[in-house]
């Protein structure tokens, strides 16, 4: 899909398990190459539903968002470049 309506050619997708309820921030800071992040809830590519997404509120071209996590929900978590940028990239995860 496109990910903060932007098109994104080249991503990492993760599956990630809430261990509990809370706030969840991510961010991509220090990656080195503009970077898209989007999280998903949903079975497959063709019935996602987007949770929370970013391009560039993150440090330089970074992405950062925050988005409250249920307890054993699973989130699909995408990382993707603008247009067709790549590289090595950070993704963290910090509970607020």
């Amino acid at each position: 899909p496109r990910h903060v309506d932007e098109p994104g050619r080249k991503s990492m997708w993760l599956r990630w398990v809430s261990s509990g309820t809370g706030v969840v921030v991510l961010n991509t800071n220090g990656s080195e190459f503009d970077t898209l992040l989007a999280v998903y809830t949903g079975t497959d590519l063709c019935h996602l539903t987007e949770v929370a997404s970013d391009n560039d509120s993150g440090a330089g071209r970074n992405s950062q968002l925050r988005f409250t996590a249920r307890a054993n929900r699973v989130y699909r978590i995408v990382v993707d470049g603008l247009g067709r940028d790549e590289g090595y990239g950070n993704l963290r995860l910090s509970r607020v």
